[in-house]
């Protein structure tokens, strides 16, 4: 069955199913032509319609398996800084960074973000 075929099959469904168009109305000349002029306009929208969804849903594919690809560079990078709020000793939250793990047993430290390096650069 060619992907015609199957937007042909699709469009039938849908006008008998969601127009309540009687099916003895959808019959076709040998060159696959509508007999009924609206359902040949409505056959000319919908595939329209089949074909440009269809293009969608590649691109979309492709897109997310260059993410999916992009992501598993990502997945094993160490962090080469932290960032992390420390209270100070007049008990104000200051923002500071290191490059090693903040001691986290100390109880004025909050926040704590792992700041990666940029793959691109």
């Amino acid at each position: 069955m060619t992907d015609l075929d199957v937007c042909r099959e699709a469009f039938e469904k849908f006008m008998v199913d969601g127009f309540n168009y009687p099916i003895d109305s959808l019959g076709k000349y040998d060159d696959g032509t509508y007999w009924n002029m609206p359902a040949q306009n409505y056959w000319e929208i919908f595939q329209a319609a089949w074909k440009a969804s269809r293009e969608n849903i590649v691109k979309i594919c492709n897109e997310t398996e260059s993410l999916k690809n992009k992501l598993a560079e990502y997945e094993n990078m160490e962090p080469v800084a932290y960032q992390y709020e420390a209270q100070n000793i007049s008990g104000n939250w200051v923002t500071e960074m290191t490059t090693h793990y903040p001691d986290v047993e100390m109880f004025c430290i909050r926040n704590i973000f792992p700041l990666y390096r940029h793959p691109n650069k």
